[in-house]
C-alpha cells in the first residue's frame, strides 16, 4: 500500500492489534443486527454508545497517560469492541428471545443456512470489493502526498465514519422493515418506507456536506493541528463531500433491494462502481491528470454517482418486488389473528 517508512511499523502493530478484535465486531453486528429486525433499534445504539465512550476513556489512558501511540488506540478499540458485544449478547440472553443461548441449540438447520449463504455471500463479496478499492486508494494517496497525505486522508476518514452514519442507520431501517413487508406481501409499505429514509437521510446528508464545505479546516484541525495536514485535508475533504449527497440515496436504494433479497444484484453495481469507477477515476484524476487530493476525493462521489444510477434503475423498474428472501408469511397464523 505504499505505506511510508515512518508510520510502517505504527501501522503495522495498530493492524495487528485491531485484527484480534474482528470476533467482537462480527458478534456485535449479528446481534445488532437481531434486534433491528425484531424492531428494536434503541438498545443496539446504547450498546455502541457505550463503546464508544469507552473507546475515547481508554484512548485517553492509553494514547496520553501511557504513551502507547497506535498500539494504545488499537487496544481501545478492540476492548470497546469487546464490552459492547458482551452486553448486547448477554441482554439478548436474558430478554425473551427464541434462542436460549445453551450450548445444546448451537446447531446447523441446513435449510437456514442455505438461505443465509444464498442472501449473505453477494454482501459479503461487495464488502471485499469495496474495501479492496479504498486500499487502492490509500496506496495511492501515499504513492502522490507521502505522510502529509496520508495523514490528511486518515483524518478525513475518521470524520467520513460519523459523516455517513445517518444514511448507515437509515439504510439498516430501509432493509429491516423492507423485508418484514414484503414477506408479509405489503409492497406499498415497503417502497414508503425507502422514501421515508432516504428523505431523511438526504437531510442530514445535505447538512453535513454544507458543513464540510465551510469549515473544513476547523474539522481537520481537530484531529490534527499540522498545517501541512489541515491545507491537504481541506483539498481532499472538499472533492469527497459531495459523496454526502450520493451516499443517502444509494445506501436506501441499497436496502430496499437486499431487503428483497436481491443481494447480487448489489454485488455487480458495488463492483462496476468500485472497480470501474473509483479506482479509475482516482487514478486518472489523482496522478494522470495531476489533479492530487482533489483528483482522488472526487472518485468517491464519482462510484456513488454510478451506484446511484443503478440502483435506481433497478428499483423504479419494479425488478425488486421479486421476493428472494424466502421469508413468507405464515398464512395459519394470519388466520388465527
Amino acid at each position: 500500500m505504499q505505506t511510508t517508512k515512518e508510520a510502517f511499523p505504527h501501522a503495522q502493530s495498530y493492524l495487528i492489534i485491531c485484527l484480534t478484535g474482528t470476533l467482537f465486531i462480527f458478534g456485535y453486528n449479528a446481534i445488532s443486527s437481531i434486534q433491528r429486525g425484531l424492531g428494536d433499534s434503541v438498545r443496539p445504539l446504547i450498546f455502541v454508545g457505550i463503546a464508544c465512550v469507552i473507546n475515547i476513556v481508554l484512548d485517553i489512558v492509553f494514547v496520553r497517560n501511557m504513551g502507547m501511540g497506535a498500539a494504545g488506540a488499537a487496544w481501545a478499540t478492540v476492548i470497546a469492541q469487546a464490552v459492547s458485544f458482551l452486553i448486547s449478547a448477554f441482554y439478548l440472553s436474558r430478554s425473551r428471545f427464541i434462542f436460549d443461548f445453551r450450548p445444546s441449540s448451537f446447531r446447523i438447520e441446513k435449510e437456514k443456512m442455505k438461505m443465509m449463504i444464498r442472501i449473505g455471500i453477494p454482501s459479503s463479496v461487495q464488502s471485499i470489493i469495496v474495501n479492496i478499492s479504498f486500499l487502492v486508494m490509500t496506496a495511492l494517496v501515499n504513492f502522490v502526498g507521502g505522510t502529509v497525505a496520508s495523514a490528511a486522508v486518515g483524518v478525513a476518514g475518521k470524520f467520513n465514519s460519523f459523516a455517513i452514519l445517518p444514511a448507515v442507520a437509515m439504510s439498516s431501517s430501509v432493509s429491516a422493515f423492507a423485508a418484514q413487508n414484503i414477506g408479509a406481501g405489503q409492497f406499498d409499505r415497503a417502497k414508503k418506507s425507502l422514501w421515508v429514509g432516504m428523505a431523511i437521510a438526504m437531510g442530514l446528508g445535505t447538512a453535513v456536506f454544507a458543513l464540510v464545505q465551510l469549515f473544513p479546516g476547523q474539522i481537520i484541525s481537530i484531529f490534527d493541528q499540522n498545517p501541512d495536514t489541515i491545507k491537504s485535508g481541506v483539498e481532499y475533504m472538499r472533492a469527497f463531500s459531495f459523496d454526502y449527497l450520493m451516499v443517502p440515496i444509494l445506501f436506501c436504494f441499497n436496502g430496499l433491494i437486499m431487503g428483497a433479497g436481491h443481494t447480487t444484484f448489489t454485488l455487480i453495481t458495488g463492483s462496476v462502481s468500485s472497480l470501474f469507477l473509483r479506482i479509475p477515476v482516482a487514478l486518472v484524476c489523482g496522478s494522470v491528470l495531476g489533479w492530487g487530493l482533489t483528483g482522488i476525493g472526487l472518485a468517491g462521489p464519482a462510484a456513488s454517482l454510478c451506484g446511484v444510477v443503478l440502483a435506481g434503475w433497478f428499483v423504479l423498474s419494479g425488478r425488486w418486488l421479486h421476493n428472494k428472501t424466502g421469508i413468507k408469511q405464515d398464512e395459519a397464523l394470519t388466520a388465527e389473528n
